[in-house]
């Protein structure tokens, strides 16, 4: 997952992120890891856990799924854009 600090609908993907860690699928179908990007930092504020290299890495997958933007939160699963925690179209148990 690409988040970041300064983003408002990331905190309640974090949590749903953070929930995997109960289920039985861990390490074997999924590993989850949520990745601070720094596309929103300016002068007054910076993500503390924003990154260069994390942004980059999102560009490089947008790049492949031929997207023009870039959004937080953003889950990738398998190499693909994947939306469906929003949705909770994917149950870990």
């Amino acid at each position: 997952m690409f988040t970041s600090e300064g983003c408002s609908r990331c905190p309640a993907a974090e949590a749903w992120l953070s929930r995997l860690k109960d289920s039985p699928k861990l390490w074997k179908e999924f590993v989850p890891v949520a990745f601070h990007v720094d596309y929103f930092d300016h002068a007054n504020w910076k993500d503390p856990f924003g990154s260069k290299t994390f942004s980059k890495r999102q560009d490089t997958y947008a790049e492949a799924w031929h997207s023009d933007s870039l959004r937080t939160p953003d889950f990738v699963w398998n190499g693909t854009e994947w939306m469906g925690w929003y949705n909770n179209e994917w149950q870990a148990d």
